[in-house]
């Protein structure tokens, strides 16, 4: 009994310091605005991830509590992105590739918990449903738009196929296929 008793508490203090571990993690995503990724992308041209989200949206917010704290996956989009997060019903006037977008649907007067109207520039790259992850290559060309929520799991071969330019050579579907995990 007593080494159930001891085997039982080992494991308990270990998951306990797993867990503390991966929440004391301070690598964090560098997120841009739209402004801030085009100055950078003239000096050192990257990729780019646009996370596409809402203030409402229980999968985006998902997505920032267990996706985007991962820290291999962080550190994996740091090296090879630029990141953008966008708020698809944002107020606010957006500059990218020479052009202004809007929201002229936007009400003020709702509440933070209601939905508003798509953003011009969510309209622009199609998102039609949140959360989104929108893929540009280094001249700003939309590679792909990828709808809903996706776990660290689902993310990595994404982050891959379009980090490394597997999207050039082969179909996601079968590149998916022999896929070695390695985060």
């Amino acid at each position: 009994m007593k080494k159930i008793i001891y085997i039982a508490c080992f494991f308990v203090s270990s998951l306990g310091t797993s867990v503390s571990f991966a929440q004391s993690s301070n690598v964090k995503v560098e997120w841009l605005s739209f402004e801030e990724m085009e100055a950078k992308q003239k000096i050192t041209p990257k990729k780019v991830l646009i996370d596409v989200y809402t203030t409402w949206c229980g999968p985006c917010k998902m997505m920032d509590q267990i996706t985007f704290a991962e820290p291999s996956l962080v550190q994996y989009i740091n090296e090879n992105f630029y990141a953008v997060k966008f708020d698809a019903e944002t107020a606010d006037t957006i500059s990218f590739k020479g052009r202004n977008y809007t929201n002229p649907y936007f009400d003020p007067n709702k509440s933070p918990s209601l939905r508003n109207k798509s953003h011009r520039l969510a309209q622009r790259f199609f998102v039609r449903g949140f959360p989104s992850l929108i893929f540009l290559d280094e001249k700003l060309k939309t590679l792909n738009v990828v709808p809903g929520y996706q776990a660290p799991r689902a993310m990595e071969p994404l982050l891959k196929y379009f980090g490394e330019e597997w999207n050039r050579k082969i179909g996601y579907d079968d590149f998916k296929k022999d896929f070695d995990f390695s985060f």
